[in-house]
């Protein structure tokens, strides 16, 4: 993943509303840095677009986005539940 902060193309086309944008594996944001949960988050659409490559998943990304909107969107549902860290701690019985 190919960090950009503060990057000029953030800034003049993400909705404020947006942290950040992933295209491949460049991530780009206005912002000087970003908290752990949004790079898990932008990390999980980086592995997207490497399991569907660039025109398999904007086509399936931009579909699901008009069909079920951003939050039903199931690639950001995915990212999402990316966001909280995996433990591997047994619960103590």
């Amino acid at each position: 993943m190919i960090l950009h902060y503060r990057s000029r193309i953030a800034r003049l086309f993400l909705p404020k509303r947006y942290l950040a944008i992933t295209l491949s594996d460049h991530v780009l944001t206005r912002e000087a840095s970003l908290d752990e949960r949004t790079l898990r988050h932008e990390q999980a659409h980086v592995e997207q677009w490497r399991r569907f490559g660039l025109l398999g998943f904007l086509v399936r990304y931009l579909w699901s986005h008009f069909r079920y909107g951003y939050e039903g969107n199931p690639f950001e549902i995915e990212a999402r539940r990316a966001e909280t860290p995996k433990t591997d701690a047994q619960p103590s019985a």
